[in-house]
């Protein structure tokens, strides 16, 4: 992420003045109980909090159409609020992913606290690398305007780009949905990825009071639906 003073950055002034707040308001974050609709998540210091400014809701509200009787794949997983609540409402297995020990122990101590080990399981993935089989549903909440300490600093263009890549090797041709969740600040060559993706069936966009918008993007790889 460009410093925020830093002349080339490609933020506007609203999305300067809410990670300016955004950082104020959560530095120094201990590890908590969040709670998230009926889910009250273990949020572990490290990983990424889904509080009210990061409008978890908006995954959630589609997810909530989706998910029952459905495999669901749970990308950069963090604290595992998208796979949890997936599991919670009716998903018949769920597969977590992350990058970073943190979150994938972070994840799994919510599997636990949720008793869902009968249901759903954690691994340690760059991407897809780890992942096998196809799912009915994939979310994916990933690193979209720096770059990624974890994986030799890779830019987040790339990581999306991989992502949006791999699509088609695991995610169910017929009736298969991806989400992918970004924010206005992100890398502008996120947006040209996406959007040349051919991939990209709806989109969701809410705004912040800060007037930063948030995008959910739904996806799919079935021919009908990208024509």
């Amino acid at each position: 992420m460009p410093l925020d003073d830093d002349p080339n950055t490609w933020m506007r002034e609203n999305e300067i003045k809410f990670l300016k707040y955004f950082r104020a308001k959560y530095r120094g974050r201990q590890t908590e109980i969040i709670k998230v609709r009926d889910m009250d998540l273990l949020v572990e210091r490290m990983v990424v909090a889904p509080v009210p400014e990061t409008m978890p809701h908006l995954t959630l509200d589609r997810l909530a159409n989706f998910v029952c009787s459905k495999t669901v794949l749970d990308m950069g997983c963090g604290c595992g609020i998208n796979g949890i609540f997936a599991a919670l409402n009716g998903a018949t297995h769920v597969t977590a992913v992350d990058i970073d020990p943190v979150a994938v122990r972070n994840t799994q101590q919510n599997i636990e606290r949720f008793h869902l080990q009968d249901r759903m399981e954690v691994v340690l993935s760059n991407v897809f690398d780890n992942v096998r089989g196809k799912y009915d549903v994939i979310v994916a909440n990933l690193p979209i305007a720096e770059v990624n300490p974890l994986n030799g600093h890779e830019q987040a263009w790339s990581i999306i780009s991989r992502f949006l890549s791999g699509l088609k090797g695991h995610l169910i041709e017929t009736d298969g949905r991806a989400f992918l969740f970004c924010v206005s600040f992100a890398d502008p060559k996120v947006f040209d990825i996406i959007k040349g993706s051919n991939l990209v069936i709806e989109q969701t966009t809410t705004d912040n009071e800060f007037g930063v918008k948030f995008y959910l993007y739904e996806l799919a790889c079935i021919e009908k639906y990208n024509h």
